[in-house]
Parts: C-alpha cells; sequence; structure tokens
C-alpha cells in the first residue's frame, strides 16, 4: 500500500506538469506577439540599456505612459537578449516555468491532505484551462508565471512553517521569503496580494499569526523593498504621478459611488464566466465590450454579486466544516477568488485594463482547487454523487483542453492573433489597432489602413490610430490626405513622436523638386521636427534618416554624415542608408574611397537596385577610375532605371560625372 500511495502521488505530481508543457510545444515556434514587441528584443538585436538601467527604469517607455516597476521580468527578457537566445528558447523558458506551477500546485493540494487523484485532477485542469494561453503563448505572460511561481514557494514555506514550528528554522524561512516576496513584486504587481493570500493558512491550521512571524516579516521586507525602489524609479508607491488610464481600456475609472459598485459587479460576473466557462477569448476587452451603463439590467451584475455572496459563504462553511481536507480546500479557494473578485472591481488600485485573461491566472489556481477539493469531501462520498463528480471533473477537462487548443494558434504571429481578435471583440480599438500593426508589416496597406480606421472610429482619442493611418497615406504617396489625421494626433497628443516625424516628413516632401526661399526653410522646418523627437529618443530610425535627408538637402554635410551614420549604428544592413552616405561622400566631399566602400556593401546586399549602381561608378569616376565606373554605369542601365536616373547613368557610361552638366 506505502508503495501505491507513492507511485500515485508521483504520478499526481509530474503528470499535470508534463502535461502542462505538452500541451504547448507548439508554441516553440510562435513569433513575438501583443506586448512582446514593447519589452522582448528580437532576434538579432541587443538590448540597448545595461541590466542597471533595467532597475532604474519603468516597466513601459515613455511613449506608452511610462507606468508600473517589473524589473525581475525585465531582467529575465535582457538576459535572452544579451546571449542571443533564440525565439523558441524563449518560449521554452515560458514552458518550463507553467510546468513549474502546475507541479506546485498539486504540491499544495497534496500538503493540505489532498488524495493524489483529487489533487492531481487540480493540476490537470489547471494545466488545459484555456485562459492560461495567453500567459504560456505571450513571451510577456512570463510575468504571471513568476509571481505564481514565487507565491506558491513561499506559501509552502508559509504552511511548513506553521506544521513544524520548531522543524522550520526562522531564520531561513525569514530570508527566503523575503527574497521571494521580492522578486515576486519584482515580476508583477498582484505578488502585493501575498499577505492576504497567506492568511487562510492560520484559519486552516487554526494557529495564532505570531506562529509565522518569519514568513510576516519576510512579506514586509521584500516588499516594502520593492516598492522602495519603485517609489524612486516611478516616482510614485502605487504608480508614477500623472498616470492618466484611458476610459477606453477601463470605463471604470470614469465611475463613481454606485455605478462604481454596479460596474465592478459587471466586470467580477465577466470574470466568472471566463473563469468556470471560457469561451471567445481575446487578448484585449477594451471599448465598450462590458456595457457599464446597464447596471442592474445586466446579468453580469447578478452574476458578480451572486459571487461575491457564494464566496462568503464558502469560507463560513469551511470554518465551520470538520472535514480537513475539505475545510483547506474552501478556506483556501474561497478566500482566494474574494481577494481576486475585489481586485477586479477595481477597489485595491485602479487597473490598466477592465478585463484580462492574464489577471485570472490566480484565481484559476483557487477554482481548480475549489472543484478537485469538492471530491475530497464528505458531500461525495455516495457512489452516485461521486459518479457525478467524477463526471463533471471529466467535462471541465474535455472542455478546457479543447478551449486550449482552439485558441492557442491563434497566438503564432500578430496577424493571426489579432485577425481573431476583432472577430471576437469587434468593439475593442485597441484589437484593430494592433491588426492595422500586423497588416502594415506584411505590406498590406490598404487593409491597415482600414482597420487603422475603425480604430480610431471606435475610439476618437487615440492618437495612435490617427498617427498609424497618417503613416500609411504617407507611404501610399497620398500626402495631401495624410495631413488631417497627422494633424488630429497632434491635437491629441502633441508630443507624439511618431505624428511629429511624420508632419516634418510632409514639410520635407513639399520641398522635394522645388528650389527657393519656400523650399529650404520647408526643409529647415523638417529638420527641426526630427531633431524635437531625437531629442526625446535618439533611436527614432526613421526621424535620424529622415534628418540626414534633410540636412543633405540643405547642404550640412557634416550634420547629414552623422545623422546616417548614427541610422548605420542601428540598422548597419539598411542597403539604402548605405548608399545614401555613399553618395553624400561621393558628391560632397572628397572622401571617393569611403563612398565606393560604402557603396560596394549596399550593391552586395541589393545588387539589383540601378541608384546603388550609379553611386559606385561616381564614387570610381571621381577616383579616375573612368573604364571601371562605365562598366558598372553600363551594369546599371541594364536594370532598367527610370528618368532621371537613365540619363545619369548614361552620362557615367560616356565618361562624364554623374553631377556634370549634360
Amino acid at each position: 500500500m506505502p508503495l501505491k500511495r507513492n507511485l500515485a502521488r508521483r504520478i499526481a505530481l509530474w503528470a499535470p506538469a508534463a502535461l502542462a508543457v505538452l500541451l504547448y510545444l507548439s508554441s516553440l515556434s510562435f513569433e513575438r506577439t501583443f506586448d512582446d514587441r514593447y519589452h522582448v528584443t528580437p532576434p538579432g538585436e541587443v538590448p540597448k540599456q545595461t541590466l542597471g538601467q533595467v532597475w532604474q527604469s519603468p516597466y513601459w517607455g515613455a511613449d506608452q505612459g511610462a507606468g508600473l516597476y517589473r524589473p525581475v521580468t525585465s531582467t529575465t527578457f535582457w538576459w535572452e537578449g544579451k546571449g542571443h537566445v533564440p525565439l523558441p528558447w524563449r518560449h521554452a523558458v515560458n514552458l518550463l516555468l507553467y510546468g513549474a506551477v502546475t507541479f506546485l500546485l498539486v504540491y499544495l493540494g497534496l500538503d493540505l491532505g489532498m488524495n493524489p487523484l483529487a489533487a492531481g485532477a487540480a493540476g490537470l485542469l489547471f494545466a488545459l484551462h484555456p485562459v492560461h494561453v495567453e500567459v504560456v503563448a505571450g513571451l510577456v505572460g512570463r510575468a504571471e508565471l513568476i509571481v505564481a511561481l514565487t507565491l506558491l514557494m513561499a506559501l509552502l514555506l508559509h504552511a511548513r512553517r506553521l506544521r513544524d514550528p520548531v522543524g522550520m528554522n526562522a531564520t531561513l524561512l525569514l530570508f527566503s521569503v523575503t527574497l521571494l516576496a521580492f522578486l515576486g513584486a519584482g515580476a508583477k504587481e498582484s505578488a502585493w496580494l501575498l499577505p492576504l493570500f497567506a492568511l487562510p493558512l492560520h484559519a486552516i491550521y487554526r494557529k495564532h499569526l505570531a506562529q509565522a512571524w518569519p514568513a510576516w516579516a519576510g512579506y514586509g521586507l521584500g516588499i516594502g523593498a520593492h516598492l522602495v525602489l519603485r517609489h524612486r524609479v516611478l516616482g510614485g508607491w502605487m504608480n508614477a504621478p500623472g498616470i492618466v488610464i484611458p476610459s477606453s481600456d477601463n470605463p471604470l475609472v470614469d465611475l463613481n459611488g454606485l455605478k462604481r459598485l454596479t460596474g465592478g459587479l459587471q466586470v467580477v460576473g465577466e470574470n466568472v464566466l471566463h473563469l468556470i466557462l471560457p469561451m471567445h477569448l481575446a487578448p484585449d476587452y477594451s471599448g465598450n465590450h462590458i456595457p457599464l451603463s446597464a447596471g442592474w439590467t445586466d446579468a453580469r451584475t447578478w452574476l458578480g454579486l451572486g459571487f461575491l455572496i457564494f464566496t462568503v459563504v464558502l469560507l463560513r462553511v469551511g470554518f465551520r466544516n470538520q472535514n480537513a481536507v475539505w475545510r483547506s480546500a474552501l478556506l483556501l479557494s474561497a478566500s482566494w477568488l474574494l481577494v481576486s473578485a475585489l481586485f477586479f472591481m477595481n477597489l485595491f488600485q485602479d487597473l490598466g485594463t477592465i478585463l484580462g485573461d492574464r489577471l485570472l491566472f490566480w484565481p484559476s489556481l483557487a477554482w481548480v482547487m475549489f472543484v478537485c477539493g469538492l471530491t475530497n469531501s464528505s458531500l461525495v462520498r455516495t457512489q452516485p454523487l461521486h459518479r457525478a463528480g467524477t463526471l463533471m471533473l471529466t467535462a471541465f477537462a474535455v472542455f478546457y483542453a479543447w478551449g486550449s487548443m482552439s485558441y492557442l494558434p491563434s497566438w503564432r504571429n500578430e496577424k493571426t492573433l489579432f485577425a481573431s481578435a476583432v472577430r471576437v471583440v469587434p468593439e475593442s480599438p485597441r484589437n484593430w489597432y494592433n491588426l492595422g500593426r500586423a497588416l502594415e508589416a506584411e505590406g498590406r496597406l490598404d487593409e491597415a489602413l482600414d482597420a487603422f480606421r475603425r480604430a480610431r472610429t471606435l475610439d476618437p482619442s487615440d492618437y495612435h490610430a490617427w498617427g498609424q493611418e497618417g503613416e500609411i497615406l504617407i507611404q501610399q504617396g497620398r500626402s495631401d490626405e495624410a495631413r488631417v489625421p497627422i494633424a488630429t494626433a497632434l491635437r491629441i497628443q502633441p508630443q507624439d513622436p511618431m505624428s511629429l516625424s511624420n508632419e516634418g516628413v510632409l514639410w520635407l516632401q513639399s520641398a522635394w523638386g522645388q528650389e527657393g526661399d519656400d523650399a529650404t526653410r520647408n526643409v529647415e522646418r523638417a529638420a527641426a521636427r526630427f531633431r524635437d523627437v531625437l531629442a526625446k529618443d535618439p533611436d527614432q530610425d526613421e526621424a535620424l534618416q529622415n534628418l540626414a535627408l534633410a540636412e543633405g538637402r540643405l547642404g550640412h554635410v557634416d550634420s547629414s554624415e552623422t545623422a546616417w551614420k548614427r541610422f548605420l549604428e542601428l540598422h548597419p544592413e539598411n542597403a539604402q542608408a548605405l548608399d545614401n552616405l555613399a553618395w553624400l561622400l561621393a558628391t560632397q566631399t572628397n572622401r571617393f574611397s569611403e563612398a565606393e566602400t560604402l557603396s560596394s556593401r549596399a550593391i552586395a546586399l541589393s545588387s539589383s537596385e540601378p541608384k546603388f549602381q550609379l553611386t559606385l561608378a561616381e564614387a570610381l569616376f571621381q577616383q579616375g577610375k573612368a573604364t571601371e565606373a562605365a562598366e558598372v554605369a553600363a551594369r546599371g542601365l541594364s536594370l532598367h532605371p527610370k528618368p532621371p536616373l537613365d540619363v545619369l547613368l548614361q552620362r557615367l557610361a560616356s565618361g562624364h560625372s554623374a553631377n556634370s552638366s549634360p
């Protein structure tokens, strides 16, 4: 019998963890999606910050609001970027963390007295739950995984202290919990709730709070140290000063009094649906997905209220229940669910989103603990009830597996993710905006333009969507049409870098092919605008590229060369930039040999571009290599250049400089 129990325990621990990893193996081939592009360095690039700067910087950049502080999560991405870790291995880290969290969940269930079957079933349901797709498949979901891992380890240590106060060394416990609390808080703000999650352990073991004083001290020291660093970096304890959460992201921020209460209950009701019967999932639910104006006429309001009452009733039953295992599951799951519901109501702080499946990661722990703890209670001791319980768990497992396997492929790349998202939540402006970005990256500009227009129609205050509309119109050569959306974006957000840069592009384009004072003034205005953008973000590559062009047009050779070289530091394989710098050196300086080297590099990267042949031919001609220049020019002419490029190449082929008179 002991051998069978040990085998059952091992299977319960390892089988769900293995399933958690196997279920997400396909994600190893996924690209960066959603918020990954802001926080995860692309393959082939290295982080621009030092590790010290990571710990001294907000999680979001200045153009995304500069809120939040998650240095632990950011450090993992920094290490991977510095080590040139391929994307599949970065996804593998998420998979292993997910397997470890699943393992610890089962371990906690066994620790609380669940039999291996019930604890293993909890792990199985957790591994299969569809709301975890966003957390595991999206690299930034690692924040949730690290928090869950550190919190579960801290709670297991806390529980061990309550069971064996003598055997658990107080100093070791203090140090361990302090470290875990600090790492958890540095991964994501939800770790601040760790003390609340630990409280039910004392009710379960019927121990005074003082019994685990090292753990409580550890929570205070770890979270407190994080808050001190957070205040130093952000300038505020809870968030950076001046951060305003848009009502399009979280409509609750605009509500007060009874409307805020009923709206919060609606949000809880929606979360309950996602927690128990997750269907039609998406990465974003902003906009009017939850119509808070419906109030008490919305069934979700009553569902949210019923859920709060249900958790309170469960807590009361848990305190009075004599079945040790069922008591543990009730107290733990009910208290965790209650705290989570109050969190969703924005009672602790205003959240940056009204609804997010990633926020359900911890509540899902409590949910599966409750469902599977029920199988250990005296309520299901009769054969018919036991069969009904088994059937219910099987139905949940099948439903969750189907949901996860159906939703997971959507996270393969940006296009598949947001094409799915706009079908599920078409009222979300962010989903349309992100779909537009994905379509733009694929060169499908007309479709991208439609998506950006849908986004700014749903949220007229979304300057990003207005700015991207202007960007697309410029790319399509429709500069006159681009003026209105760019001006609208700048009216909403005068410091929007992209729109400021594009306004400069419009001025630069208005002067192209023209001469005179008006043209010069427009180029000077454009150059000033690009400098303004670069003063805020020195690595803004489009502004650097356009500044180099503007300075060259103004005859500021040194400034133009400096801008081109800075751009090439960021993009050393950009053939167009290499050619532009080579042309500048070949036509406005005497550094013809350098121009030849740069032009040869550009041609090596793109040999079919006739303009590159022109630059190389000019650099050769200026060095007295007229025969070689003529051969290169002839090669350029064979590439079917358009006027006036053909005229310039013909001059070089005839033994004259491209800059000479015909």
